[in-house]
């Protein structure tokens, strides 16, 4: 089991759990031990992991960024 700080809380979890799996569901990323991350990323070791939501600037620099990407190939299929 790997300890990972999430929230200020330390929890334990599996090896390769996915952030998504952990943090709540309007969280968009999240900073493992400093470093950004997407929610696909799995744990490999012990972890801080800090959750990035909408209502920081990087959160909404995240969103917007990432719906201008599914925005551009809806019209790429129009």
């Amino acid at each position: 089991m790997l300890k990972v700080r999430l929230n200020g809380k330390e929890i334990e979890v599996k090896e390769g759990i996915t952030l998504a799996e952990i943090v709540d569901k309007h969280v968009l990323a999240a900073r493992v031990n400093g470093a950004l991350s997407d929610l696909s990323a799995e744990i490999s070791g012990d972890s801080n992991v800090e959750p990035i939501d909408f209502s920081t600037d990087v959160g909404k620099e995240i969103y917007w960024h990432s719906a201008s990407h599914l925005m551009a190939m809806a019209v790429k299929q129009l």
